[in-house]
């Protein structure tokens, strides 16, 4: 299963809480050394994800994208070498870019789906003959 990382800040201090959410719509862009921050924190308090930054959603932002130790997708975003654009273009291209990782997603969890389908069919037959 695929998270992205969403920050709150703390009543006391700098600090800031790291949640999880399954919406890259929901996650929190920051820059690159609170990124590198965040995922220091994220590794120690959820082990069980491997987590990547992501760059490309604005200039010098990035997001932090979880994916299970346990195999689950490996498909991220393209992200491409930035040129100046207006900003609700720029708005756009962002919001295609988090679908487009939404996509892959679902992707893969109806691929996984289908290999346990095909294993069940497999065993089926099996007992058939």
């Amino acid at each position: 299963m695929d998270v992205w990382l969403k920050t709150e800040r703390a009543a006391k201090g700098d600090s800031f809480r790291l949640r999880l959410t399954h919406s890259p719509r929901q996650a929190t862009a920051m820059s690159q050394s609170n990124a590198r921050e965040a995922m220091q924190r994220a590794k120690r308090d959820y082990p069980e994800y491997t987590w990547e930054m992501e760059s490309g959603f604005s200039s010098g932002e990035f997001m932090l994208h979880g994916h299970d130790k346990e195999g689950s997708s490996r498909d991220i975003v393209p992200v491409l070498p930035q040129k100046e654009t207006s900003g609700s273009l720029r708005r756009e291209i962002d919001e295609l870019r988090v679908e487009v990782a939404r996509l892959l997603s679902e992707s893969e969890k109806t691929k996984h789906a289908a290999e346990k389908l095909v294993e069940r069919i497999k065993r089926l037959e099996n007992t058939a003959l």
